[in-house]
């Protein structure tokens, strides 16, 4: 099965946001994981960012919470699993060690 340019793209920015949250040990908003990606040379819209959150949660890898007109995600267990390269999610690249967060 062959993968879209849209599809990679979305499965490896899955994955740097799991790393930050991992990394940083505190919940992100969708504004501040866009400017945090941004800063890595990862650009993505706010409303990307909203909906990776949005998709993670569907995966049981981060937890959201609205705060006024901001998503706020946090990390799980299985998201903290798959960041560290100990457990795959499809749609999500694989951790590989030594290659950054």
């Amino acid at each position: 099965m062959t993968s879209t340019y849209g599809e990679l793209h979305a499965s490896a920015v899955r994955l740097k946001i799991l790393q930050l949250l991992r990394k940083s040990g505190v919940s992100i908003n969708h504004e501040s994981l866009a400017v945090a990606l941004a800063s890595m040379g990862i650009r993505i819209s706010q409303d990307q960012a909203r909906g990776e959150l949005a998709w993670l949660s569907d995966m049981r890898c981060v937890t959201t919470m609205q705060v006024g007109h901001l998503l706020v995600g946090e990390i799980t267990d299985k998201g903290n699993d798959v960041a560290k390269g100990l457990s795959h999610v499809p749609g999500i690249d694989l951790h590989v060690p030594g290659a950054g967060l």
